[in-house]
């Protein structure tokens, strides 16, 4: 019985170290979203925005050995009709702490202690920032889990926009 006890503990040490250790995390849509993967109501003019807070993230990810992101999002002239990758009408902010209340004012997500990462003309041709959606990523810096995504029109022909995936990794 003594073995088995022994043999279980190491099992789950391994096991947590493994996890604490890892070299990428892909955020599970399904589960770590608190809300939907698209904005639920049409947007309205340019700059619109539609935030989503992160839940139920796992407390033993070491979240600072992460230095690259890929954020794939894709973006609609109407519910159905898609945009072409390539128009760089998107933007999208990792936030540590947000109140969607105040989502939107510059204040809170300009780049700074509350903000690691903002890419702007996502999927543009051409762009540094459109990087974030190829799998190289683009340069994150975390000191803590991510709290949240902002994700914002750079134009007002997008109207909805939906997250496709989320993966933080060291390179």
């Amino acid at each position: 019985m003594k073995k088995i006890a022994v043999v279980l503990a190491l099992f789950l040490i391994v096991g947590a170290v493994s996890l604490f250790a890892q070299d990428r995390f892909t955020l599970d849509l399904s589960k770590h979203l608190d809300g939907p993967r698209r904005n639920p109501k049409e947007f309205e003019k340019q700059y619109d925005h539609y935030g989503i807070l992160f839940k139920d993230l796992p407390a033993n990810v070491n979240w600072s050995q992460f230095n690259r992101v890929i954020v794939r999002i894709k973006c609609f002239r109407n519910e159905t009709a898609e945009l072409r990758e390539g128009f760089g009408n998107l933007l999208a902010t990792i936030f540590y702490e947000g109140n969607p209340e105040n989502w939107g004012e510059p204040r809170v997500f300009d780049v700074g202690a509350n903000v690691p990462f903002r890419a702007e003309n996502i999927g543009a041709a051409g762009s540094s920032s459109g990087a974030v959606s190829k799998d190289s990523g683009a340069p994150i810096t975390l000191t803590k889990a991510p709290g949240g995504i902002m994700i914002q029109n750079a134009s007002a022909t997008v109207k909805y926009i939906e997250v496709l995936e989320i993966t933080f990794f060291k390179n």
